[in-house]
């Protein structure tokens, strides 16, 4: 699941969207500096009160959640990881947010029975595994996240 290159493409997207900030910043700076230079009043005090509520918006929706990931990644990459034998339950389809990562809980059991349960976070970057109930699986995961899984046979 989690390969060199798609570590590269979450360092790479995280990089465009920090340029992105970096550059609504110099903006509004850049504007409040023309603005004192040439007496404008609404230029040195409007457009910068303007740009810092983007800049605050922009930061907040779209360059924060891929700097959480991003430091997600690092983590995982080189983080402790175990291995579980086990009996696939269910998967939700809602997404919900854990540790700035949308993702999907998957419930296995240990016995085939269902009765010793445990939670695990799919990943919503990637597609939704076509699991049958009752499929025995090993699982690799990263605290509660999946990392990799291979079917274990019946």
């Amino acid at each position: 699941m989690y390969d060199e290159a798609y570590y590269k493409k979450v360092s790479h997207e995280t990089k465009k969207r920090i340029w992105v900030g970096m550059v609504l910043l110099a903006v509004m700076i850049g504007a409040a500096a023309v603005g004192m230079a040439l007496r404008i009043f609404w230029l040195a005090t409007g457009v910068p009160s303007v740009m810092a509520c983007v800049l605050f918006t922009v930061f907040q929706l779209k360059i924060l959640p891929w700097i959480r990931y991003h430091k997600y990644m690092e983590n995982l990459k080189t983080g402790r990881r175990r291995e579980t034998e086990c009996y696939f339950v269910d998967i939700a389809q809602e997404t919900r947010m854990v540790d700035g990562v949308e993702i999907h809980d998957v419930n296995a059991s240990l016995d085939p029975e269902g009765e010793d349960t445990r939670l695990y976070y799919w990943d919503n970057d990637f597609p939704m595994p076509d699991w049958k109930k009752g499929e025995k699986l090993r699982i690799e995961s990263f605290g509660n996240f999946i990392t990799q899984y291979t079917p274990s046979g019946v």
